[in-house]
C-alpha cells in the first residue's frame, strides 16, 4: 500500500475499487450491530468527573400584601472529583432494551476489542492505570453493577465547604440559573478535591479522559425560589413539579456557558 504511487494507472484504479469495497463492507457490517455494540467500539473508557453539590437560600422583603421583592441569596457548596474506567465488556442492548447474548456473543467480543486495539483506543494503558490505581491505599474504589469502577479519595469534610453571599438589590437580573450555576462552577473549579491529582495519573500513562463537571444544586422552598430566577421561563420545562417543589428527576439539565 506504500507503493501505491509506482504503480501503473490500472492497478492504481484495482486499488481504489478494493479499498471502496472494503470502505462498503464495513458500512454494512455496522449496520448489521446493535446501537450498543456500536457504542463499545467507539467509546472512551475514561472519564473524569468534578462534582459541585450546591445549597442555595433566599431572603425577600414585602412590597404588599401579594408580591414580594428578593433581597439577596446565599450558596453553600461542596465538591469531589472522581474517576471512572468503564468496563471493557461489549454492551448488546437494543433500544428496546436488553436482550438475551447470542450464540457468537464471545466472537463479536473479541472482534470488538481488536477492533478498538487497532484504532488506539488505549485499552492496554487503562489496564495499567488501573493497575497502578488499585496499589494507592489512600483511594476507595468501587464496582458498580455494570462492571465500572470508580476511585475517589475520601475528602466529605465540613471544613471544605465554601459559602458565600450576594446581594441582589444593585442588580437583580443577574439572579439567574445560568449565573448562579456560572459563579459556582467558576469559584469552585481551582479547588475540587482529586481532579489535579487523578489529571497526573492519567498524563502518567498518556490517557486523555472524557471530562464531565457536575453540579447538583439543592433548595428548600423550591417553589418561591427557583420560580424567581430571571431565566426562569427558559429553564422551567426542564423541572418536574412534585409537592409544590421543582425538581430535576429523569433527566439533567445540561448546562453551557
Amino acid at each position: 500500500m506504500c507503493e501505491i504511487e509506482t504503480v501503473n494507472g490500472d492497478e492504481k484504479d484495482i486499488l481504489k475499487e478494493t479499498v471502496c469495497l472494503l470502505k462498503q463492507e464495513r458500512s454494512e457490517l455496522n449496520k448489521t450491530l446493535s446501537g450498543g455494540i456500536r457504542v463499545s467500539l467507539t467509546r472512551n473508557r475514561l472519564v473524569l468527573t468534578d462534582r459541585i453539590y450546591l445549597g442555595f437560600d433566599t431572603e425577600y422583603k414585602n412590597l404588599d400584601s401579594q408580591t414580594n421583592d428578593i433581597l439577596c441569596y446565599s450558596t453553600a457548596s461542596i465538591s469531589e472529583g472522581f474517576i471512572k474506567i468503564r468496563s471493557n465488556a461489549v454492551d448488546f442492548s437494543l433500544k428496546e432494551g436488553n436482550v438475551y447474548l447470542p450464540k457468537t456473543a464471545s466472537l463479536i467480543e473479541i472482534g470488538v476489542k481488536l477492533i478498538r486495539l487497532l484504532r488506539s483506543k488505549k485499552d492496554r494503558e487503562l489496564e495499567k492505570l488501573e493497575n497502578f490505581l488499585k496499589d494507592k491505599d489512600d483511594l476507595d474504589r468501587k464496582i458498580l453493577h455494570n462492571g465500572d469502577v470508580i476511585y475517589t479519595q475520601p475528602c466529605f469534610d465540613v471544613k471544605n465547604i465554601r459559602s458565600s453571599f450576594y446581594d441582589l438589590r444593585s442588580n437583580k437580573s443577574q439572579y439567574s440559573l445560568k449565573n448562579l450555576l456560572e459563579s459556582t462552577i467558576n469559584s469552585n473549579k481551582d479547588s475540587i478535591p482529586n481532579s489535579k491529582l487523578f489529571r497526573t495519573y492519567t498524563q502518567k500513562f498518556n490517557l486523555k479522559p472524557v471530562y464531565r463537571p457536575e453540579c447538583y444544586l439543592m433548595a428548600h422552598f423550591t417553589a418561591a425560589d427557583v420560580s424567581l430566577f430571571s431565566d426562569f421561563e427558559e429553564v422551567k420545562s426542564k423541572f418536574t413539579v412534585l409537592n409544590k417543589s421543582f425538581l430535576s428527576l429523569n433527566t439533567s439539565f445540561s448546562y453551557k456557558k
